[in-house]
């Protein structure tokens, strides 16, 4: 018995008209015969989604010369899978000194990863040729380490301007579908 080939959502294809799509895709029978072929491939209409990418750190407050832990977070889903994220940061050096990224291993190509503590930058990016990711992971941890107070104002870990060539992304098939972009705050006291 032939089945109608289902796939996981989040390759750009090509259907008949020649217009990339992106979504669920079917083949449809030339007939009711379970045992007939494939006659031509459909798109399920995909919802209009994004995906969230946020910064969440284990600590709030912590002490001069303790190290913290910050997970950039992106929040792919089945409706809105992704195959590269480019993620640029922001970060006082005065404050802070970023030590080491850890990849999340999700996808798997990385694509740069540089850390610039003397202009408080890290840039950051990786992306796949097999399957996208469709579940929410953690794209990379970097560990941080407190060098001054910050008074009760804290500091923040930021993204970048929105503005090329440091702009942060998450892309499924060459199109952005990033949404919310979420930062994170710490307080350094003595």
């Amino acid at each position: 018995m032939v089945l109608p080939r289902l796939r996981r959502p989040g390759r750009c294809q090509r259907n008949p008209g020649g217009e990339a799509t992106t979504g669920l895709l079917f083949h449809q029978r030339i007939s009711d015969s379970p045992l007939s072929p494939p006659s031509q491939l459909f798109q399920c209409p995909r919802p209009e989604t994004t995906v969230a990418i946020t910064l969440f750190t284990d600590l709030e407050t912590v002490s001069v010369g303790q190290q913290f832990q910050l997970q950039v977070q992106v929040k792919a889903g089945i409706t809105n899978p992704v195959d590269t994220v480019q993620v640029y940061l922001e970060f006082d050096p005065s404050y802070l000194e970023a030590s080491f990224l850890s990849d999340g291993g999700n996808l798997e190509i990385p694509l740069q990863l540089n850390l610039d503590n003397s202009r408080g930058r890290i840039d950051f990016s990786v992306g796949t040729l097999g399957d996208s990711a469709w579940m929410p992971f953690t794209l990379a941890t970097v560990y941080f380490r407190a060098l001054a107070p910050t008074g009760p104002q804290g500091t923040y870990i930021a993204f970048a301007d929105l503005l090329p060539p440091r702009q942060t992304k998450a892309i499924e098939g060459g199109a952005n579908i990033t949404g919310d972009l979420s930062s994170a705050h710490v307080v350094v006291v003595r």
